[in-house]
């Protein structure tokens, strides 16, 4: 676990919902993934789960990365979630070729966030 936030909760649906990243990996490859999460019965619930961060350095041919974020409005319980992703020269760090920004939106059915098709 990297970062665990009980200060400060979103409350959906009258639930509240912390955010908790975790970080993995290995050999060339580095994930920060984020969860909402709440307590039901001395249990926690994973409501949603996306990417922060994901870099792969494991096969020049194959270097990429993406960068992700989310935001909640509370107006409608519903939970904009983004990731930009594109690939990377040898080096690593330099993007190479098309970036790609891709949007989906959630709906909290009450004890999950669940994608909602736009059309």
């Amino acid at each position: 676990m990297e970062r665990w936030d009980l200060g400060n909760p979103l409350e959906i649906d009258g639930k509240k919902l912390f955010e908790v990243v975790t970080r993995t990996g290995g050999t060339g490859i580095d994930i920060f993934n984020v969860h909402l999460v709440y307590l039901e019965e001395n249990n926690f619930i994973e409501a949603w789960q996306g990417t922060l961060f994901e870099r792969s350095a494991a096969l020049p041919e194959e270097y990429y990365k993406k960068i992700g974020s989310y935001q909640v409005d509370h107006e409608s319980s519903q939970l904009y979630a983004w990731e930009t992703a594109h690939q990377l020269n040898e080096d690593g760090i330099t993007p190479k070729g098309e970036v790609r920004t891709t949007t989906t939106i959630y709906f909290f059915d009450g004890k999950k966030f669940r994608h909602q098709p736009l059309f």
